[in-house]
């Protein structure tokens, strides 16, 4: 009895082209079609070089672990009490206000990056402990 592939059913097809809108357009490097040793069938090759994009402004989001951090906490106080000492320096209080977020949004940025360090490198040493507790085990 002959043996049959379970793979019968599958209906394989070929694509002919790419269609890409004409703003993607401007970024197509390369186009090709190569052979692909595990099919009968040719690979479609499309190279888009992305650099070029011009991305927007981002979203940024308060990372709320942070106010159980009192590093940050003593920060923003210090900023805080030294900040509205500042008040009279400006002529609008909705300037004033606009600047001060902004520095908070830089020390909490600040913050965030050195925490996320510091939990990276935690892990880092713990990782390496298993793979030594991990090594002696084995042995």
């Amino acid at each position: 009895m002959d043996r049959v592939s379970p793979y019968r059913w599958l209906i394989c097809t070929r694509i002919d082209k790419f269609l890409l809108s004409k703003t993607m357009n401007q970024f197509v490097t390369d186009t090709s079609i190569k052979p692909f040793p595990h099919s009968d069938h040719d690979y479609v090759c499309l190279t888009l070089n992305c650099d070029q994009v011009i991305r927007g402004p981002g979203y940024w989001y308060f990372n709320n672990q942070l106010l159980s951090d009192a590093a940050f906490e003593a920060q923003i106080k210090d900023f805080w009490t030294d900040w509205q000492t500042k008040y009279d320096d400006f002529a609008d209080p909705l300037l004033w206000w606009d600047k001060a977020k902004m520095h908070f949004k830089i020390i909490t940025i600040c913050c965030a990056k050195i925490i996320g360090k510091q939990k990276r490198h935690e892990r880092f040493q713990l990782e390496r402990k298993l793979v030594k507790v991990t090594g002696k085990v084995q042995l």
